[in-house]
């Protein structure tokens, strides 16, 4: 019997070995199922992880092996372990300064940066007398680059508001995106699920008056 306890954990070890992180695929994995009772309780086909290897200890005299091991459940960790990084992201996050939102046409973003700055304005050439003279327009373009949080309808939300705008003539005042509509994607966990973010990045200008 110590010999099979000693089979079963290795075999269970080196399945885990060769499966991703349990972090990563957010999946309990390899098992072993337990089916016990005791003390007025009782357990069938439980999927289980071992904490550790089995440890033998002889006992009267050699003639037998005590063997003692740990089995946890592994749903009930696998749950746990993703509170704990739930619960660590939600700590960082709480550091963050809140940077709001943004519509681009019926979809609010989730800012992660702060959007809003200048671009295009005058550059300073200097001159046979050690001043400076000012070069190019002396109004700058106002942008606000944008990199928020939606999920799937609102990126195909987004995308169809990207084509539509691109289209059209901009108006005087109306901020028009410039170069490429851009998407991550990563997972996170929230409220004990893995939620997929989809984070949109985009680059919006507009002459500032």
């Amino acid at each position: 019997q110590w010999v099979t306890c000693c089979s079963l954990f290795d075999a269970w070890q080196a399945a885990k070995i060769l499966e991703s992180p349990t972090l990563t695929s957010r999946a309990v994995g390899a098992t072993v199922t337990l089916t016990c009772a005791a003390h007025g309780r009782s357990v069938t086909s439980l999927a289980c992880w071992f904490t550790g290897a089995p440890v033998a200890e002889t006992v009267q005299g050699g003639a037998w092996v005590k063997v003692s091991f740990t089995l946890i459940d592994a749903n009930q960790q696998l749950a746990v372990l993703l509170r704990q990084t739930e619960k660590g992201r939600l700590g960082g996050d709480a550091f963050l300064p809140a940077y709001g939102s943004i519509t681009l046409g019926t979809t609010t973003l989730a800012l992660l940066d702060q959007p809003e700055g200048f671009e295009d304005g005058p550059t300073l050439e200097p001159t046979s007398t050690g001043g400076f003279v000012a070069r190019g327009p002396l109004v700058a373009s106002e942008v606000r680059t944008v990199r928020g949080v939606t999920n799937s309808a609102g990126w195909t939300s987004v995308k169809a508001w990207f084509a539509s705008t691109i289209a059209a003539r901009p108006g005087a005042t109306d901020f028009w995106p410039v170069g490429e509509l851009g998407l991550e994607r990563d997972q996170i966990v929230s409220g004990g699920a893995v939620v997929e973010r989809y984070i949109v990045t985009v680059k919006l200008k507009r002459r500032a008056s």
